[in-house]
């Protein structure tokens, strides 16, 4: 008879233990959830007010192009944006209506700014083509259709860190952007990862040498 009471003290003595770690675990589940929605919304209203920064310094440098080489420190600027952006997509998923909205508003700075440096390569150094003054243009997709765009991301990091004239404008091929269905057809972009090097089109991946190959052939 003491043991049948003990065990279903016992018993009950564990499911309420149970039900308390449960309970808590939600409510600091909750919490956290709570604290992370917040420090989204607030990356989100901040990379708004950046992104008007940003075009703000756009018109201040076009109006000095040639003498003015605050222009790889916007480059800079707009590649944190990006990975703010990263940052965002990775909480919230591609198909959150505010993160496209934000995609699409960068893509459109981005597409101002590599105007700008488009311009620039031409006019104030006649055309001259190398690694310290190429121009990129990376269309990118999801893992499922381009497994190697995650690879090919990280060498054009690597080469923009190495050489800091290049500039690199990445887009989300599927984007809802009129901007990117506009470039894409402009050059031809129909795979991933689709490579625009100094205007000229490569469809499919390449490593850090083969790139830079690439731009020194076309010097030739």
């Amino acid at each position: 008879m003491n043991r049948k009471k003990f065990s279903t003290h016992k018993a009950i003595t564990v499911l309420l233990l149970t039900i308390i770690i449960f309970s808590f675990g939600i409510l600091m589940g909750n919490y956290n959830t709570g604290k992370k929605f917040n420090k989204v919304i607030g990356l989100s209203d901040s990379l708004r007010i950046e992104t008007q920064g940003v075009e703000v310094i756009h018109d201040i440098l076009k109006e000095n192009l040639c003498e003015n080489d605050d222009i790889l420190y916007l480059n800079d600027d707009l590649y944190k944006l990006s990975e703010r952006l990263a940052y965002m997509e990775s909480i919230w998923g591609e198909d959150n209506e505010q993160v496209k909205t934000l995609k699409n508003e960068y893509f459109i700075i981005e597409a101002r700014h590599w105007t700008l440096a488009k311009s620039r390569a031409e006019n104030c150094f006649n055309g001259s083509k190398d690694m310290n003054n190429t121009i990129v243009l990376y269309f990118y997709g999801g893992t499922e259709v381009c497994p190697r765009c995650k690879e090919q991301g990280a060498v054009l990091t690597y080469l923009r860190e190495k050489y800091k004239g290049t500039k690199v404008y990445s887009f989300d091929i599927d984007a809802e952007s009129t901007v990117v269905n506009v470039l894409k057809k402009l050059y031809g972009v129909d795979g991933v990862p689709g490579l625009v090097i100094n205007d000229e089109t490569y469809i499919g991946y390449l490593d850090a040498e083969d790139l830079v190959k690439f731009v020194e052939n076309q010097t030739d």
